[in-house]
């Protein structure tokens, strides 16, 4: 009787933990979203200044809600909990990837995330704790980069609604190396399978973007190209799906 009564606490304790992660990982994942919305509305005069502020966001995030949930996994298996807060880990590898493309113009380390989600000399009440982290499996870092195709689907798109045609092609450059580099991951997992496909759908918008620039960019007025590019896009797009 005292075995189940031990079995009972810890499974009460574990589902305790899980639901904290949960909770955790949503308010993470609605943060991301709001740094990533507020990187779309970057433009040439403001952009240190939001890019600025969206650091500043992350970091804020990462003291508050990252460091709870290093505390909540401390020597924890963390694969009994991935699922309640790969949600949020994934969308802030988006908002991360998003933030370090529009510095650098290039893909974040795996290094820089993990290091962003380590924290050293914490104080957790009774015990002051060295190093703790949050472990960032390389699928789910995986999965959260994927999604970083369709902001910059939105951004090459945007660029074009304010004449600026450079982006759009280094976009496009970008998007064909990191879709070929993730194929690896293609067999290996259902969710990558899925993501993938989007992954492709974005890269078309943008192909068919470059190519409706080059074709009728001298033709069509600048404050028309957006819908115009849009439209072909979106068009082109859901053909392929169809044939596919």
């Amino acid at each position: 009787m005292m075995s189940f009564t031990s079995y009972r606490t810890d499974l009460d304790a574990k589902h305790d933990k899980s639901e904290r992660l949960v909770k955790l990982s949503r308010d993470i994942t609605i943060e991301s979203k709001r740094v990533i919305f507020l990187l779309h509305r970057t433009t040439k005069e403001d952009k240190s200044n939001l890019i600025l502020e969206a650091d500043k966001k992350l970091h804020s995030l990462e003291q508050s809600h990252w460091k709870n949930v290093a505390l909540e996994l401390h020597g924890e298996d963390i694969y009994l909990f991935l699922r309640s807060y790969t949600q949020g880990l994934q969308e802030y590898v988006e908002a991360v990837s998003f933030l370090y493309y529009l510095k650098h113009k290039d893909l974040v380390p795996l290094s820089i995330v993990k290091d962003s989600l380590t924290f050293h000399n914490v104080d957790s009440g009774a015990v002051t704790t060295k190093t703790i982290s949050v472990e960032v499996p390389i699928i789910d870092f995986a999965l959260g980069l994927t999604d970083l195709g369709g902001e910059l689907m939105r951004l090459a798109i945007n660029s074009i609604g304010v004449g600026d045609f450079t982006t759009p092609k280094e976009i496009c450059s970008f998007l064909r190396a990191f879709y070929d580099g993730l194929m690896n991951f293609r067999a290996t997992n259902w969710q990558m399978n899925k993501k993938l496909q989007v992954l492709r759908n974005s890269l078309s918008k943008v192909e068919n973007a470059c190519y409706t620039l080059k074709i009728r960019g001298s033709e069509a007025p600048k404050e028309l190209l957006r819908d115009l590019v849009s439209s072909v896009s979106t068009t082109t797009c859901n053909t392929d799906e169809y044939d596919n």
